[in-house]
């Protein structure tokens, strides 16, 4: 299977792997944009899935364990193949002697990046649809733009600081230049003719600077696949439901949840010096719900047992602190909403019903989290949900 897989043509056709970044970069080549490369990009991974298609129809046809060779494939696919290319698109700037504007700075970086990750993750998806076995594509997609995503937030803030110190020095520039031409006139006249930067910053540079601070801002979505890594890599099992259940409860935060703090932390930082206002609101308040979907779709895969529950409740209230900070109403009540919620893990199965009595929005998430406790089989608490459900 590995030999069928490591003489397939993508992965020994010098050709094909010299022209991969020339589809990519089309004919600006080193100059392209980020359009420029979103729109190679689709056709490269268009093809590079077209061929797995095609290879998927041989290896069904001819291996009596298909899913396997499929599942060395595309892990090839993205390891070899996409990675080669990902490697000549995102040369990381150094923090410490940043890319010249004029060739587009961090910014340009910042860009590529963010399509290039988002292309990707359509060509895991369509590979995961063509079929990969037991492949964690995503878990591998994600590990491809690991070096790139540690430092990200600092890339980001790099990025503004330079575009404003850039225009700040265009401005002055134009002050000075007019001050020259002016001044002597003035000087003859009579009179001091100065402007200051300050005066230059109309409506129109001021909406420049907004639009800086909102194109970062819809990047967002790096923050959070980072997130999702330190969730998936961090949370153990036996986090929520312990062997030696009889113990006395663990009451500190879960590694998984100490991380996401402390990465999440760095964000704002980011954020509270970067953004102001509205976009500063905007962007804490997507961040707090992103944060709040992500976790109910990640305790999704856990089962939990009373004492687990308890320590659930315990990283739900480190959440719940750290999203205070956002000053955003809606967002702290989600967090609240979740500690009550957790409570269907603690509560003895007859007592379940008096949960949803006071706090009724929390039913629909609540009758899908009761069916991850550990005794939910052998308490027959089915029968208890049906029933709350018919009233």
């Amino acid at each position: 299977m590995q030999h069928y897989v490591a003489t397939r043509p993508m992965f020994i056709d010098v050709e094909i792997m010299n022209t991969d970044i020339q589809v990519v970069l089309g004919d600006d080549g080193p100059e392209a944009d980020s359009s420029t490369i979103a729109e190679g990009l689709f056709i490269l991974y268009k093809e590079i899935a077209d061929t797995v298609r095609k290879e998927a129809t041989t290896i069904t046809a001819v291996f009596p364990s298909p899913n396997e060779v499929m599942s060395i494939l595309v892990q090839r696919v993205l390891e070899q193949r996409v990675t080669a290319i990902l490697d000549k698109l995102l040369i990381r700037p150094s923090l410490a002697s940043l890319p010249p504007i004029e060739g587009g700075g961090l910014l340009h970086y910042l860009r590529v990046l963010a399509v290039a990750y988002d292309k990707t993750k359509e060509l895991a998806k369509e590979l995961q649809s063509i079929g990969c076995g037991d492949l964690d594509i995503e878990g591998l997609t994600e590990s491809i733009h690991v070096s790139h995503k540690d430092e990200y937030t600092e890339f980001e803030q790099a990025s503004l600081r330079q575009l404003y110190q850039s225009k700040m020095a265009e401005l002055r520039a134009e002050a000075k230049q007019q001050s020259d031409s002016t001044g002597s006139i003035g000087r003859a006249k009579g009179a001091s003719v100065t402007t200051s930067p300050q005066q230059l910053l109309s409506v129109t540079i001021v909406t420049e600077f907004v639009r800086w601070n909102e194109e970062a801002i819809s990047r967002c979505t790096l923050l959070f696949s980072q997130v999702e890594r330190l969730l998936s890599s961090e949370q153990k099992v036996t986090d929520y439901r312990s062997p030696d259940d009889g113990a006395a409860p663990d009451h500190r935060p879960t590694n998984a949840c100490i991380r996401i703090v402390a990465y999440l932390s760095r964000v704002l930082e980011v954020a509270f010096s970067a953004l102001e206002g509205l976009n500063k609101q905007s962007f804490l308040t997507e961040l707090g719900n992103r944060l709040h979907k992500g976790l109910l779709n990640h305790w999704q895969k856990f089962t939990f047992s009373p004492s687990g529950g308890l320590r659930l409740k315990r990283d739900i209230t480190e959440y719940g602190e750290f999203v205070r900070s956002f000053n955003a109403p809606s967002i702290d009540e989600k967090f609240e909403l979740l500690g009550i919620m957790a409570n269907v893990f603690i509560v003895a199965p007859e007592s379940l019903a008096s949960l949803f009595e006071g706090t009724p929005s929390i039913r629909k998430d609540a009758l899908r989290f009761i069916q991850l406790r550990d005794d939910y089989k052998t308490a027959k608490i089915a029968s208890m949900l049906n029933s709350i459900m018919s009233e």
